[in-house]
């Protein structure tokens, strides 16, 4: 701490020097335990005459905005589309539903004037409810999170693949904002912190690596269907075929590889619809591998044994002729080993006004 030394020549009120030096009386105090100060009859605080004062100066912390940051500040967004979307999850065994849930999300869609590279997308309402009800508590940390994950700012490339999030310091700094601030306070997050510290040290750990890695940030973006779709919607016509990299929600540590093939499905003066068709790549699974997973982990449960392994993926869009905008898509997606275990996932998106 740096100090001004006040010299006080004749007695003084405190009140009148922490005035001058824009501090407060008990600043001036703890800067000078060893002061003589006294009360005058009528109430004032005084300080002795013939005496040194330290002023305790408050240092000014001066941001240096960067080049990226006051490249992204003169950038000017406007909106020109507002999507709602609706996701279902089904976890099917032996046929019978055992889990479900019902997300439904809405987001706004800015682009830079002229500069339609730059994107901002800004999620606006999180709904959502599952089966068994009891596991919603869980989302009280999920969803402030998700608020915090999407309003991100980014640009694209012609591979459907998000290039850089520009405002990730921005994105870091109100997770740090979160987790010291409001994640304490959630009720879940205390209950959890006492039965399982771990598990909230897992979730703190996690954020830290999401919120200040790009690569990390843009893998999770990229397994969120709104934005899986809205990049490869935003490529047009120009979309080619790709690989989708799919972790298995079956089978630990399995990655799953779909070749994806894209084709025209109609067109009109208005609009053009296309679909996204994908199998998936079995060279590179093994199925001794998975049948053993499969026998520790399902087979007490199920009793059946392993069948036949797959994933289906399957995603139609719309999208207007004049602008190229998004208007409507439906996904369907799932993974299953035939006839004993299931992950189902639908997802619609829709184009609504402003």
């Amino acid at each position: 701490m740096e100090y001004l030394i006040h010299k006080v020549i004749k007695e003084e009120k405190i009140a009148d020097i922490a005035e001058k030096y824009k501090i407060s009386v008990n600043e001036i105090k703890e800067a000078n335990p060893n002061a003589t100060f006294f009360k005058a009859l009528f109430g004032a605080e005084f300080v002795a005459s013939l005496q040194d004062i330290k002023i305790p100066q408050k240092k000014t912390v001066v941001k240096v905005e960067s080049e990226d940051e006051k490249f992204l500040n003169e950038l000017n967004f406007e909106k020109i589309a507002r999507y709602r979307c609706t996701q279902i999850n089904l976890t099917k065994v032996a046929d019978n539903v055992t889990f479900s849930s019902e997300i439904k999300t809405q987001y706004l869609l800015s682009t830079v004037k002229n500069q339609i590279k730059y994107f901002h997308i800004k999620l606006e309402d999180y709904v959502y409810a599952l089966h068994p009800k009891e596991i919603e508590i869980a989302f009280q940390i999920t969803e402030p999170i998700e608020f915090l994950r999407n309003n991100l700012k980014f640009t694209q490339n012609e591979n459907a693949e998000i290039i850089d999030i520009l405002n990730i310091n921005q994105l870091k700094q109100d997770w740090q904002t979160f987790k010291q601030v409001k994640l304490p306070k959630i009720d879940f997050f205390q209950k959890l912190k006492e039965q399982n510290p771990k598990a909230t040290e897992d979730i703190i750990r996690t954020g830290d690596k999401e919120f200040s890695n790009v690569s990390v940030l843009k893998n999770i973006i990229d397994k969120n269907l709104f934005y899986h779709i809205l990049l490869k919607a935003n490529i047009g016509e120009d979309l080619k075929d790709f690989i989708a990299n799919q972790p298995s929600q079956i089978f630990p540590n399995q990655n799953l590889c779909i070749n994806v093939v894209k084709s025209k499905v109609s067109e009109d003066e208005s609009t053009t619809v296309f679909r996204l068709v994908g199998t998936l790549q079995r060279e590179n699974i093994s199925i001794d591998s998975l049948r053993k997973q499969y026998n520790e982990i399902y087979k007490p449960l199920i009793k059946f044994s392993f069948t036949e392994f797959d994933y289906i993926y399957r995603i139609t869009y719309t999208l207007d002729t004049k602008t190229g905008l998004l208007i409507d898509a439906n996904a369907s997606l799932s993974e299953k080993v035939k006839n004993n275990y299931e992950y189902i996932t639908q997802f619609q998106i829709k184009k609504v006004e402003l």
